[in-house]
């Protein structure tokens, strides 16, 4: 069996650290719900990063994952993550304090290692099939009835030597201080590029809406996803209100039939001036921060995945 690698919520040329389609966003979490049985409550969710990361829990099943999940979603790394970077890290800060990582900080710190080990390829937009490394392929019936049994806590010859921990930085301490560093240049720049896109959006569904309906729904649609990409940006002024609580609003009225359709074209150009107002300050930042990461060497000096091997 060959080392595969699989598309799954990306295509080539996709970041996953500032990931540029908010439109993405919207169905990311509900399709890796569906996709792997996960409680919803077990995924975080950032915007920086272009994926839901999966948090494990030994109290939900002896390797930290529910049995009942899809054993068929199993190929995925992000099931294999090495102890040092599965959760969130208790660690000291550049004052010696010590402080829990919170779980924007650890999802940046978790892309960053799926880059660099070579888990996720931005350039084909692919993941590597973890299993598939060790000979075993997710697809067969056997192999799934394998990694069932194995969350329920049945040994396992192959399941039970995955250990990905010599592909990721040592010293985690460090990699949490490198993304405390990074955070606001990341988080603002990804303010910039999802306003930018959802602004863009916005005219074109607008323009091209045939009926009322097309309309309200580009409006609603629009506010929805800008709360999921942008809900926690600040007012631009002081003393203004958040911008989320509008655009929520903005999304009930237009999914509301008995909403007046002038209202919702009211709401159309707040939303278009929000988005706007937004784009022109953080897309800037968006821009410097691409030329910066451009001009630097991100990847650490260390191998990435190993090649396959045989199953016994």
């Amino acid at each position: 069996m060959t080392n595969r690698r699989r598309s799954y919520m990306a295509g080539p040329g996709d970041s996953l650290i500032l990931p540029p389609s908010s439109f993405n966003l919207a169905t990311m979490f509900e399709s890796f719900v569906t996709d792997t049985g996960i409680d919803p409550d077990r995924l975080v969710f950032d915007p920086v990063v272009g994926s839901p990361l999966p948090m494990r829990d030994y109290g939900r099943g002896p390797q930290g994952w529910d049995p009942e999940l899809n054993p068929a979603m199993f190929w995925h790394p992000l099931f294999w993550l090495p102890d040092a970077i599965a959760v969130p890290l208790d660690f000291h800060d550049q004052n010696g304090d010590e402080q829990e990582e919170d779980l924007n900080l650890w999802a940046l710190r978790v892309a960053w290692e799926v880059v660099w080990s070579g888990m996720y390829d931005a350039e084909d937009g692919t993941w590597a099939d973890i299993l598939s490394l060790y000979g075993l392929d997710v697809e067969a019936p056997d192999v799934q009835a394998r990694i069932t049994a194995w969350l329920s806590g049945a040994a396992d010859p192959v399941l039970d030597t995955i250990n990905l921990a010599e592909y990721i930085s040592e010293n985690q301490d460090s990699n949490v201080l490198l993304v405390v560093d990074q955070a606001e240049p990341f988080r603002t720049a990804s303010w910039g590029v999802h306003a930018d896109e959802l602004v863009t959006g916005l005219g074109h569904l607008l323009r091209d809406a045939k009926t009322e309906e097309e309309y309200r729904w580009a409006v609603g649609q629009i506010a929805y996803v800008a709360t999921l990409a942008l809900g926690d940006t600040p007012p631009l002024n002081d003393g203004g209100q958040p911008f989320a609580a509008a655009w929520a609003t903005i999304t009930e009225e237009a999914d509301n039939p008995n909403t007046a359709i002038q209202t919702i074209q009211a709401r159309a150009q707040y939303l278009q001036q929000s988005l706007t107002s937004l784009a022109r300050v953080f897309y800037p930042e968006y821009q410097q921060l691409m030329t910066l990461l451009a001009q630097e060497d991100q990847v650490p000096d260390r191998g990435q995945l190993p090649a396959p091997t045989p199953a016994p």
